[in-house]
């Protein structure tokens, strides 16, 4: 029963609790109740939906699938930075929130997956570190901007109930249409409302950007896209479309120049993943039907970029004691495998080719040059703008430093970024040499 994927975290998290004092003991716990709850569900077959307490609980496979891929990179990030100091709770936190968080995603009832959402967000804030400067107003902004966020799909929720109960009306379903937008903008990190998320990466905890960057909006989006079709305004019925495309442009171009100007390889990345969400609104706009389509692949290798980079920015603190350029200088003496994964994960979250995010955009760029064609150009740029970020601190990592500093990258942490970084870089030619029909699985969401 799919139940048991909401109820395996949970369950875990109270087994962990005890061991949290003993980072040794509670990191494998948590990455392995993590891996088994990945493993359930992509063995549970064709599980039809549930009903618990008068609502549905369903998980399509694809859907299954992602969030499996989704909590095995939160696992690998456990079992990357199990070494350095955090809180004792950290471990029982994060279960909790992936409980909740799928939970959400099985939801068919748009209010109660709000609140999920809500109660998924608030624990994965609390993974940030209280001890580092700045750390508690960035979390109280956070839970100011997720409340937003969850009276906006709750507004949405009651619109879609209203319709559901028969009162039709155009300016009632752009209403909800609006409404979805602002809370699921905020919830998917797509800029001007997800300006937080480069905040959240400035901090030295791989564990909460991962979450908050890539578990919370994958989440976020299985959870929304039920109410796109329900919402669209038949009268207007370029309305939900446009809101979308203009959305998903307006968070490439602020992520890509923001991007451009920060000087630190986190906050590169944060605004990277602003800009990258971006692609995924447009791709929901192009996609007339209101399902995942295209951005359930797109947010997949998302994820696993920010992943690869969040564990390349660790090992330069570490290793060289900082990850900007100046401190970058040598890295590829110190940290070869992590010049690798910052390269190679920059450049998917930048969209460019030989990797898997080149090979999503594509889609999306024909699909925005029969509806936009003049939107296509700005877009590209940004990608240009992301990806010459990621250049100026790859060029750093690959000069001979001044003098000889630093230590040497971990072989633990090395043996997780390599494999990660070049599935990013040859996933497009294995995709392209898989079974018929496991690529479009993948990209329908089931």
């Amino acid at each position: 029963m799919i139940v048991w994927l909401a109820v395996l975290p949970m369950v875990a998290a109270l087994a962990v609790a005890p061991f949290r004092r003993t980072r040794h003991i509670a990191a494998p716990m948590a990455a392995a109740a993590l891996v088994l709850m990945a493993l359930l569900a992509v063995t549970l077959g064709d599980a039809g939906p549930v009903i618990a307490l008068g609502r549905v609980l369903r998980l399509l496979p694809g859907e299954r699938a992602t969030l499996a891929i989704v909590w095995v990179l939160v696992a690998v990030t456990i079992l990357c930075t199990y070494r350095i100091p955090q809180q004792s709770l950290l471990y029982p936190l994060a279960l909790a929130a992936v409980g909740m968080l799928t939970a959400a995603a099985m939801t068919r009832h748009l209010a109660i997956a709000a609140l999920l959402l809500e109660l998924g967000a608030i624990l994965t804030v609390m993974l940030i570190p209280a001890r580092v400067a700045g750390a508690a107003s960035v979390s109280v902004r956070l839970l100011v901007l997720f409340a937003v966020a969850g009276a906006c799909v709750l507004l949405a929720s009651w619109t879609q109930d209203a319709r559901a109960a028969g009162l039709e009306g155009d300016a009632l379903l752009s209403m909800g249409a609006i409404c979805l937008t602002l809370g699921g903008g905020i919830l998917l990190a797509a800029g001007p409302l997800g300006l937080w998320l480069p905040s959240v990466f400035q901090f030295d905890n791989p564990l909460a950007s991962v979450m908050l960057g890539a578990a919370l909006p994958t989440t976020a989006l299985i959870c929304l896209t039920d109410a796109l079709a329900s919402l669209r305004p038949p009268g207007v019925p370029g309305f939900w479309s446009d809101l979308l495309l203009a959305g998903g442009v307006l968070a490439c171009l602020i992520g890509g120049l923001g991007a451009t100007m920060q000087a630190s390889l986190r906050r590169i990345a944060g605004y990277a993943a602003v800009a990258d969400m971006g692609i995924v609104f447009m791709a929901l706009g192009l996609n007339p039907m209101g399902e995942m389509g295209i951005s359930a692949g797109h947010v997949l290798y998302r994820a696993l970029a920010i992943t690869v980079v969040c564990l390349a920015s660790n090992v330069f603190q570490e290793c060289l004691g900082g990850d900007d350029p100046e401190r970058l200088q040598g890295g590829l003496r110190y940290a070869p495998t992590a010049v690798l994964g910052m390269i190679v994960g920059g450049l998917t979250l930048a969209g460019a080719p030989p990797t898997i995010g080149f090979a999503s955009r594509v889609s999306v760029y024909r699909g925005l040059m029969s509806a936009q064609p003049s939107w296509v150009v700005l877009v590209v740029l940004t990608g240009f703008g992301v990806a010459w970020a990621f250049t100026r601190c790859a060029i750093a990592s690959l000069s001979v430093a001044t003098t000889p500093r630093g230590r040497r990258e971990s072989w633990w942490t090395a043996l997780w970024i390599l494999p990660l970084s070049l599935l990013l870089l040859f996933l497009p030619y294995v995709l392209a040499i898989s079974p018929s029909g496991w690529f479009a699985f993948f990209l329908s969401g089931g």
